[in-house]
């Protein structure tokens, strides 16, 4: 779910759930990651895994805040969907003019956040385009 910017989400506490897939519209602003990261731990089972989700989802909602328009007073989305064996998390933008790019280098000083979300997940892709992408 992407909104227009500058526009407010149709549900009062922005909270969109289906049966086994929910999904939370953000404001593009540095201190919505707490909210990001509350809302799962409230959301998710307790245990070993729920710290990784959550890990990963902040990782690309901090991606979507620096490097995509959502950042520039727009919005971006977290969905959690369980699909047993594996529950999946996605973090949808609203663009940028370059895609994300997976630096290599662990010490470098800028990339690092995809590689821990490679790392914390079974698998990882991106689709969409410079107007968003999840």
């Amino acid at each position: 779910m992407l909104h227009a910017r500058h526009t407010e989400p149709d549900t009062p506490d922005r909270l969109h759930a289906h049966r086994d897939r929910w999904q939370r519209l953000f404001r593009g602003q540095e201190g919505e990651l707490r909210q990001v990261r509350e809302w799962l731990t409230g959301l998710l089972p307790d245990g070993p895994a729920r710290d990784d989700l959550i890990s990963v989802a902040a990782e690309l909602a901090t991606n979507a805040i620096q490097h995509t328009a959502s950042g520039n007073g727009g919005w971006f989305s977290v969905e959690v969907a369980f699909l047993p064996p594996v529950v999946r998390v996605a973090v949808t933008d609203e663009g940028a003019s370059s895609a994300p790019r997976l630096t290599e280098d662990p010490f470098s000083e800028h990339g690092r956040g995809l590689l821990i979300v490679n790392a914390l997940s079974a698998a990882s892709g991106v689709c969409g385009t410079a107007r968003g992408r999840t």
